[in-house]
């Protein structure tokens, strides 16, 4: 069976900048904070079965802030599609061809990302 559309709400993501940390000149380890936001969310994410995703998809991420910080937007997408892939929900983050990525009005009680990932279909 086909996916029409699946639909995620995901816990507010850590920025790029924090998803690693170097430990001495030559280590470099994944952080606490991001190991911690990717076990909570993917095991938020249940895969119903029988589902199947098309080979190439198309993924919208609108992201609720918990404040007004000053945000770069692209530091958000590698750690919502690496959960993504983690989960089960993307079999690899390679089949994302289109992407549409945008904030919403910040807001402490609903800050996350609600993810959507629909079949991505020819543009030509």
């Amino acid at each position: 069976m086909m996916l029409d559309a699946m639909q995620l709400r995901l816990t507010f993501p850590p920025s790029a900048n924090r998803m690693y940390r170097n430990i001495g000149p030559k280590r470099t380890i994944m952080s606490k904070v991001y190991r911690d936001w990717k076990a909570l969310n993917s095991q938020s994410i249940v895969v119903r079965k029988g589902f199947r995703l098309p080979s190439i998809v198309e993924v919208e991420l609108a992201l609720t802030p918990p404040d007004k910080r000053k945000r770069d937007l692209d530091n958000y997408i590698k750690p919502v599609l690496d959960v993504l892939e983690q989960s089960g929900a993307l079999e690899n983050d390679n089949m994302v061809k289109r992407l549409n990525v945008f904030w919403k009005k910040e807001n402490k009680q609903l800050a996350g990302v609600f993810c959507t990932i629909k079949e991505c279909l020819p543009t030509n």
